[in-house]
This record gives structure tokens, sequence and C-alpha cells, in this order.
């Protein structure tokens, strides 16, 4: 049988295709696996996102946490551009031009945050 990612994975990059601009993957690793065809395709620029705690992604919690934040922050500001992504900067976390390249994005900060005292 075809997995969940065969089946939808043609139409949903031949959405992605039609659109005008770039794409800034905030879905997850396991999600993203539907468009990592259109990583090779020079016609559509896509931008994937990182983020690292105390040097580490190892935390999955943390990584959904920013890349909900982000997502928030980009519908908030009207976010258009690379160069607005940038200027992300929430809890902590603020963008990374050393550990970045062309199509990813790194955002770091140098500790989790603190938990809240019951």
């Amino acid at each position: 049988g075809e997995s969940l990612y065969e089946y939808w994975k043609d139409a949903v990059c031949k959405e992605l295709r039609g659109m005008k601009g770039w794409i800034l993957n905030i879905a997850s690793l396991e999600y993203s696996k539907l468009a990592k065809d259109l990583r090779n395709d020079d016609d559509v620029p896509f931008v994937d996102v990182k983020f690292l705690t105390a040097g580490s992604s190892a935390s999955s919690v943390y990584g959904k946490q920013g890349r909900g934040a982000l997502f928030r922050y980009c519908a908030k500001e009207g976010v258009t551009s690379v160069e607005d992504v940038k200027k992300f900067d929430y809890d902590g976390y603020s963008f990374s031009k050393s550990d970045s390249t062309d199509s990813l994005l790194v955002f770091t900060r140098s500790s989790a945050p603190k938990k809240a005292k019951k």
C-alpha cells in the first residue's frame, strides 16, 4: 500500500510550485518530508528554519514552540521576505548569521526559559 506521504506528496508539491515567491518551511521534520523534492527545485526558493537551545536542537518541544512562535510572528508582522524573518526575536531566540545559510535560517538562544513555579 501507499503511505500517506506518497499519497499526498504530488498534490502538495504541485500546490506549492504554483505559489508565487518563496516558501518558509516551519513544519516539523516529519511533515516537511512531503515537500522534500522542492528543495532541489531552483524555481521554488525553499527556506528551512532550525532552533537551537544552548547549541543543541535535541528538544523537540523547544523546536515546536519556536516554530509556533515564528508562525505567530510572521502572521502578526506581515512578513514578506527572508530579511523580515531574520528579525524574529522571541523567548530568547535570535537569528544566528554564522550558523545560517541562504536555505537554512538558524535561531539560537543560550538557555531554555525558566519553568514557572507552581
